[in-house]
């Protein structure tokens, strides 16, 4: 058998094979190179003195500017060795496949964001420098909607629970009017209760009264003369007449004091409700809300001018 029909004849799809190893492996050792450079560049930068950077990376190196700080941010964003405990991967290993255009072009996203594109573009490490930084922007665009979606979700959240919380404040308030309004119906009823039972009492004395305006006063001692009967008769009328007015007198300041207790504390209602609505107010409109304050304050100290009854 001649040595051409033992030798495997080699296929287009075999030299293809081949070629792509050979870049993979160029590509690895790129990005180690990038990575080592990168590293060595940062700790030059930190030796050089003051104002002869750009001097040394010219003279010494024949870099630009812009080519070692990129090399620099390669090797501090892409060259971490630290394993990430989900792909259980580093930075380096992750991006080794990436060409400096390639990691340059995706500085612009954050680490997390790298991965994802990397994790839905496969074929990244095929494609230019261009269509990376197409993908980029792309990927920018929809976290951005992404994030404004968020936010009106957040707010859509914030306004549903400020409305609820407002809810509860209303519920709150109703609850409390009507434990108010129960109790002032409650303290209603005894004030007439109470005034019922007072103007029993005073009935009872005026017809007491009557009855001994009315009643003839019997003398038993013949030595009374009509002057004294007269006298004696005064004297029960004057202190019938001077136990109705006392009587009188208690009902109508229990009354009055009652009355006084009823309307503070509906005052003071009043006034919480006023604060709420100023505070509301104020919020919205801070004009009005501070001229609305200044009358009510000058109302107010009126009022409590004529209570103290001064001038």
């Amino acid at each position: 058998m001649s040595n051409e029909i033992r030798k495997k004849e080699r296929t287009a799809t075999d030299i293809a094979i081949e070629i792509n190893i050979i870049k993979q492996q160029t590509l690895q050792t790129v990005a180690a190179a990038s990575f080592q450079i990168g590293k060595r560049l940062c700790e030059a930068k930190a030796l050089v003195p003051t104002g002869e950077w750009l001097t040394y990376l010219q003279e010494q190196l024949d870099y630009k500017p812009t080519t070692a700080e990129n090399l620099m941010r390669i090797y501090r964003e892409y060259g971490d060795e630290q394993v990430d405990l989900l792909s259980g991967k580093s930075p380096a290993e992750l991006f080794g496949n990436l060409n400096q255009s390639q990691m340059v072009a995706m500085f612009s996203l954050p680490i997390e964001s790298r991965k994802e594109l990397l994790e839905d573009h496969p074929e990244l490490p095929e494609m230019s420098a261009r269509e990376v930084q197409k993908l980029v922007k792309e990927k920018q665009e929809a976290e951005a909607e992404w994030g404004r979606e968020r936010k009106q979700r957040e707010r859509a959240e914030k306004l549903a629970t400020d409305q609820a919380d407002r809810a509860d404040k209303v519920e709150a308030k109703l609850k409390k009017l009507k434990d108010e309004r129960d109790r002032l119906q409650s303290q209603t009823s005894m004030i007439q209760e109470d005034a019922e039972e007072k103007n029993r009492k005073i009935a009872e004395l005026e017809e007491r009264l009557t009855y001994l305006q009315n009643q003839p006063i019997e003398v038993t001692y013949t030595e009374f003369t009509e002057e004294e009967k007269e006298k004696i008769r005064q004297e029960a009328r004057a202190e019938a007449a001077k136990e109705l007015e006392t009587a009188n007198r208690k009902a109508a300041a229990s009354h009055a004091v009652q009355q006084i207790n009823f309307s503070f504390k509906e005052i003071q209602r009043l006034f919480e409700t006023i604060q709420d609505a100023l505070k509301e107010c104020a919020e919205r409109e801070p004009e009005t809300g501070r001229k609305l304050s200044a009358v009510i304050v000058d109302t107010l100290r009126k009022m409590a001018y004529e209570v103290n009854g001064d001038e």
